[in-house]
């Protein structure tokens, strides 16, 4: 098993209560522990310039999954007790607390603590420390069984070259038998497609695959490729090239860690009466890869709208939304395995239980070669995330309100999404479900999922990343969440704490040209967004963060103006995930079947879940018989 920490730009802070540990199998598969980590505790100032930024520890497992573990200014005990280890691992040589990773100076440094088997940096036993340096890899116990694997950045997409023999036909999937051999993730097909060499060409195939192989942002069965096309399978993105002697050069790209949100100049109305109103105006933005942001605002700000311009639910009217650099809108069928959005009203089936409603989540959403053991491994191991294992068996229908949310996040986690939209999931639960289910949410972000969620709340914004502020429609802040109450504070209205937030966007409290009680809320958006693209925020959270292609964008739509930007409603495809339901049905023929079959399973499972029902359904036979003997 290979495990690998990174450095993440600078975002340390203490967090009250511990963080969830991760926990590797033996038999390979990533678990959270049973008991709670102190990920966050010990040594170490959060906030110090003399120390080093948070960490990261991206965790691969051999049996398929990955996952990144943040790093804060405290300690990270690794081992094999789940009662007092950060990273819990099951092996033979692996002590019970076998070495410790904490701050030093800088950087960081990793403590043998004192184990059986040893640990060893670089191939060489370590007999105390060893402070870590980019690169290092760090083996715990005999026979390096376990390692981990040290950067001084958060890990980006890891970029493979390679030339692969002469011949005439080459397959790729996640199999390891295969010639082209991809990170095992649920959205890879064993056998995935196959490269046929045609003269001096190479023919692309697809192999019934159930979600699809892709070239140049369009779905293809078969297709010829040239030398500059890119195909995209799963998280992976190929070029392939036929040399000239026969051998086949492959540049592999494996993107699962790296995907990054941006959004340029959103624009979006809606009809009121006979005008439209805007609800959108200009947003500009940037999401890194496992950031935990919430989307705030009053009532009406636009939030929701927001949401599902950045998902492609419903696209905005003008701008444009980028994954990884490419547009979202003119491919939205090629990054959907990418994205997990959870909607406040679920889709839910309550008569099926916790456990079965995941498992036919996971028949329909995962490659039909994944088998019902792995099947099963990938349900126990989101149960255990989401801390469902002991209401695995209860039907939908006798959860609670946070339980459910859970069980939705949960179908949507089944294919590993990068990033996950949540819509109002705390709404209308009590105020420690709501603290709990944030927390959930922390800890996926920790694990390299970006989680997105529009809420209310304004009393856990200590756990958040970034924050989007909208005040209708206009994009008022974008930052860290510290910074916010500093940027709506002033000498002559100081705010005692984010609530105050939203008095200053109502015109409660007063706030610059505004003043208390003055102005309508439209004008004291306008007055704040202004602010904000005039601040020292405005460049360091947007500008600077902007990858080449957003920065282009960017500038293209400053220079034409907003009466001049491109992409109108007309353009734009409105994807509802109603119509993404049938997604399999588009994989080819033979898997319309086994769909059908497990559909009529579910449905068949739903309708004869309980004892009163059965009478119902013997009325229509009853009265067939009735009329028949007449």
């Amino acid at each position: 098993m290979e495990l690998s920490a990174t450095l993440k730009s600078p975002f340390c802070r203490s967090r009250a209560g511990r963080q969830q540990a991760v926990t590797v199998a033996a038999g390979g598969h990533l678990l959270p522990a049973r008991g709670t980590g102190r990920g966050e505790e010990g040594t170490g100032t959060a906030g110090s310039d003399a120390g080093p930024g948070p960490a990261w520890l991206e965790v691969i497992a051999p049996a398929g999954g990955r996952c990144l573990q943040r790093l804060g200014p405290g300690e990270m005990v690794l081992g094999r007790d789940s009662d007092c280890c950060d990273i819990v691992v099951a092996g033979k040589t692996v002590s019970r607390r076998h070495a410790l990773v904490r701050p030093a100076g800088a950087g960081f440094e990793i403590i043998d603590l004192d184990s059986t088997n040893g640990t060893r940096v670089n191939g060489r036993r370590i007999h105390d420390r060893r402070l870590l340096a980019d690169g290092d890899l760090v083996g715990l116990g005999s026979g390096d069984q376990v390692q981990l694997r040290f950067h001084g950045q958060r890990p980006g997409s890891r970029v493979r070259t390679f030339r692969l023999p002469a011949g005439k036909t080459w397959t790729i999937g996640r199999d390891r038998g295969c010639d082209i051999v991809l990170e095992p993730a649920p959205t890879v097909s064993g056998c995935h497609a196959t490269l046929r060499r045609q003269g001096d060409h190479l023919l692309l195939c697809d192999r019934q695959s159930r979600n699809g192989t892709w070239l140049n942002g369009r779905p293809v069965r078969r297709a010829r490729l040239e030398p500059e096309d890119t195909v995209v399978i799963g998280f992976c993105q190929l070029r392939l090239r036929l040399a000239r002697d026969g051998s086949l050069e492959v540049r592999l790209r494996d993107r699962s860690s790296s995907i990054r949100l941006e959004c340029v100049g959103l624009c979006s109305r809606r009809p009121a009466g006979r005008e439209q109103r805007q609800v959108l105006r200009d947003i500009t933005l940037a999401i890194e890869p496992g950031e935990f942001v919430g989307i705030l605002g009053p009532s009406g700000a636009g939030k929701t709208t927001l949401l599902k311009a950045l998902n492609g639910y419903a696209p905005a009217e003008q701008g444009t939304v980028l994954l990884d650099e490419s547009p979202l809108y003119r491919a939205h069928a090629m990054f959907r395995h990418c994205l997990g959005y959870v909607p406040q009203d679920d889709l839910l089936l309550s008569e099926l239980t916790v456990a079965r409603s995941l498992e036919y989540i996971a028949r329909l959403r995962l490659p039909g070669d994944v088998g019902a053991a792995e099947r099963r491994q990938i349900v126990d191991r989101i149960l255990a995330l989401l801390d469902l294992d002991h209401v695995r068996n209860q039907r939908i229908a006798s959860l609670s309100g946070g339980q459910r949310r859970r069980v939705a996040i949960g179908g949507e986690l089944v294919t590993g999404p990068a990033i996950l939209f949540l819509d109002e999931p705390t709404a209308g639960l009590d105020p420690g479900i709501e603290a709990r289910l944030m927390r959930h949410f922390r800890t996926l972000a920790d694990r390299g999922t970006t989680v997105l969620i529009t809420t209310h709340l304004l009393s856990s914004l200590e756990l958040l990343d970034r924050v989007i502020i909208l005040a209708r429609g206009e994009l008022v802040f974008f930052g860290p969440p510290a910074e916010a109450v500093e940027f709506f504070s002033f000498p002559s209205a100081p705010l005692a704490g984010p609530a105050g937030i939203f008095s200053v966007l109502l015109g409660h409290q007063g706030g610059p040209g505004t003043g208390k009680g003055k102005g309508s809320q439209e004008e004291i958006a306008r007055v704040f967004a202004a602010r904000f693209r005039a601040s020292r925020q405005w460049q360091d959270n947007v500008i600077r963060r902007l990858s080449s292609a957003a920065a282009d964008l960017l500038a293209a739509e400053t220079a034409a103006g907003p009466g001049d930007r491109t992409g109108g409603a007309a353009a734009r495809p409105r994807f509802g995930f109603g119509a993404g339901q049938w997604r399999f049905f588009r994989s080819g023929p033979l898997r319309v079947p086994g769909a059908l079959a497990t559909l009529c399973r579910r449905q068949l499972r739903v309708r004869f879940s309980g004892r009163r029902r059965l009478p119902g359904l013997c009325i229509p036979i009853l009265l067939a018989l009735v009329t028949m003997s007449l």
